[in-house]
């Protein structure tokens, strides 16, 4: 009652008042305002107290009726651009190259012309990774295909470095989140026959058959492995569970349910 009708009063030490008001001893005024004088009042804080991580992502994928279309971020572009004063004052003086203002003047072209490029590259390669993952956008995680740097590399003729370098702490915004550039490079696994599977869709079925289980009889990792098997993905045991721990799913012991 004190907290809700006379936090004010507490406040301003009228605990006389507060008592004759609440019809209390002096003993349990004490003790109730001592309470109350104790408690957090920003009581969240306790829940919250980690800052969130944000990311601003490097490309921005939309669809355009059946078209996928990737742009870079405008929010990434640096605003760098030559000074025309400068730029005109040395085209106005004898324009050598070899001076000071000239040398200067082409670094700063070549700084801009680089900085271009580099997005220039940032774009491919999210387009190439747009065009070998499409399925993925059309249905999700469980259509992810395998995919490696040297993929992309071949495809856009360039060295596999600067593909990795143009992937980097990247990242892309999708109408299914935001996603690091090297989540849509899942290892190949394997698969009966002449399937192919990659690691991020086997990951989907192990939550899902995970998601439809008995509560009173959950799948343990070995049964996780075994029915993945008879869908002709071959993993095993341990590689279950280190999915299984990457997706912040407990062990079956602890996903044990009584029956009600």
């Amino acid at each position: 009652m004190i907290a809700r009708e006379h936090l004010e009063r507490l406040a301003r030490r009228e605990t006389a008042e507060i008592q004759r008001r609440v019809g209390c001893s002096q003993a349990t005024m004490q003790a109730a305002c001592a309470l109350v004088r104790g408690l957090d009042p920003r009581p969240g804080n306790h829940y919250g107290s980690t800052r969130g991580d944000y990311v601003v992502p490097d490309v921005i994928v939309r669809q355009v009726r059946d078209e996928w279309i990737v742009t870079i971020n405008p929010a990434v572009l640096p605003r760098a651009r030559l000074h025309e004063r400068y730029a005109t004052l040395f085209a106005q003086s004898s324009g050598e190259r070899d001076s000071p203002l000239g040398q200067q003047l082409q670094e700063a072209r070549w700084l801009i012309r680089n900085v271009q490029k580099r997005f220039d590259t940032i774009q491919r390669v999210g387009e190439c990774i747009v065009a070998r993952q499409r399925d993925f956008f059309r249905y999700g995680e469980i259509a992810m295909k395998p995919l490696v740097l040297r993929d992309i590399a071949e495809e856009l003729d360039l060295h596999e470095s600067t593909v990795s370098r143009a992937t980097g702490n990247k990242y892309m915004a999708t109408p299914h989140g935001t996603f690091e550039f090297k989540h849509f490079f899942p290892r190949k696994l394997e698969a009966a026959g002449k399937g192919v599977c990659s690691a991020s869709a086997a990951k989907v079925l192990i939550r899902d058959m995970i998601a439809a289980e008995r509560h009173t009889d959950p799948l343990s990792d070995v049964a996780l492995a075994q029915n993945l098997a008879g869908r002709g993905i071959l993993l095993a045991r341990r590689t279950v569970t280190k999915y299984r721990q990457a997706m912040k799913i407990p062990p079956a012991e602890l996903r044990r349910r009584d029956a009600a």
